[in-house]
């Protein structure tokens, strides 16, 4: 069955080119020492393969099994004393995250009740 528009697994090409450009640059790697924003050098048929498996992933709310995997560190406080945990989080995820971040929000406004 094909995906429609509206349908909250469509995502085209375009939107994915669009998220990505918006990840900002002085985001972590990952524990693979991946970042998102290396997609952006990713040849055109790559970054291709790589959002048709991100709208499988969303379609099937599944991940790669590394990316479920989250690694904490804590850094010091810029300011005074202390630290504050940091988590380092899988490139997938994370650009899921990035892309199906107006869903969740129009979510968390109807329905959340914040």
């Amino acid at each position: 069955m094909a995906q429609q528009e509206g349908d909250p697994t469509y995502y085209s090409d375009e939107y994915h080119e669009k998220c990505i450009a918006a990840v900002r640059t002085d985001t972590s790697r990952n524990q693979q020492g991946w970042s998102p924003t290396d997609v952006v050098t990713l040849p055109g048929d790559a970054r291709a393969t790589l959002f048709d498996f991100i709208r499988r992933c969303i379609a099937e709310v599944c991940l790669p099994i590394d990316d479920l995997i989250g690694l904490v560190q804590f850094l010091g406080k810029s300011y005074g004393t202390g630290e504050r945990p940091i988590g380092i989080l899988g490139v997938v995820y994370r650009i899921i995250m990035y892309i199906t971040k107006p869903d969740v929000g129009r979510f968390d406004k109807e329905f959340a009740g914040f």
